[in-house]
């Protein structure tokens, strides 16, 4: 879901934890891709939710 904010810090720590693991660098640069990618889905989702709560305060009632 797009505005899971901790489901994505959860996915990309466990990207992160595959690209330890991962058997190639080929296949490790492919999980931390992945890992900074969940982390700015999440940076992004935050951003949505405070904005969100700003206009809802904003907006006239």
């Amino acid at each position: 879901m797009l505005w899971d904010i901790q489901g994505h810090r959860t996915q990309a720590a466990e990207y992160a934890r595959l690209a330890e693991a991962a058997p190639s660098t080929e296949k490790r640069e492919h999980f931390l891709r992945l890992a900074r990618t969940s982390l700015v889905m999440a940076r992004n989702a935050e951003w949505i939710k405070s904005t969100d709560e700003f206009l809802s305060t904003w907006r006239p009632h």
